[in-house]
């Protein structure tokens, strides 16, 4: 069954905001663009430039002109696998 999310109150899911087309062109409900950026395009572009040492998902959500700080950097991941390694490191000495 096709839907649309479209755009409402930010606190309902986005299957709170899920129209038929249909009903999407009969009602003239305004589609979240956001929400496909953001969960259907950003992690895509994220997975195939991965290979690309300084891209992550904050840059190219930067480039699509949206708020960096939802999606990962690469660099924080980076840190963290790099802490977790020196915490596991200390345990096996």
């Amino acid at each position: 069954m096709p839907y649309i999310i479209c755009c409402g109150d930010e606190k309902l899911k986005a299957a709170d905001r899920a129209f038929h087309p249909s009903e999407v062109a009969r009602e003239k409900k305004e589609i979240d663009i956001d929400y496909y950026l953001r969960s259907q395009l950003v992690p895509v572009f994220g997975r195939l430039l991965d290979p690309i040492e300084a891209t992550d998902e904050q840059q190219i959500a930067t480039r699509l002109g949206m708020d960096p700080s939802a999606f990962k950097s690469r660099a924080a991941t980076r840190a963290r696998a790099e802490r977790e390694e020196e915490m596991v490191s200390q345990l096996l000495i």
